[in-house]
């Protein structure tokens, strides 16, 4: 548990949770607009 951290929060994330979230909505962008026709299928198998 690490409730006595002391980063330094930027807007109320970490620096490496930005990053995590920065790749998580890169990933996100770059899977739809690839593979955007492929998402169909992705749902009709769900």
């Amino acid at each position: 548990m690490d409730f006595f951290r002391e980063d330094t929060l930027y807007f109320g994330f970490s620096l490496g949770q930005w990053f995590s979230l920065v790749m998580v909505v890169v990933a996100g962008y770059m899977f739809w607009t690839k593979y955007r026709g492929d998402w169909g299928k992705v749902w009709k198998y769900a």
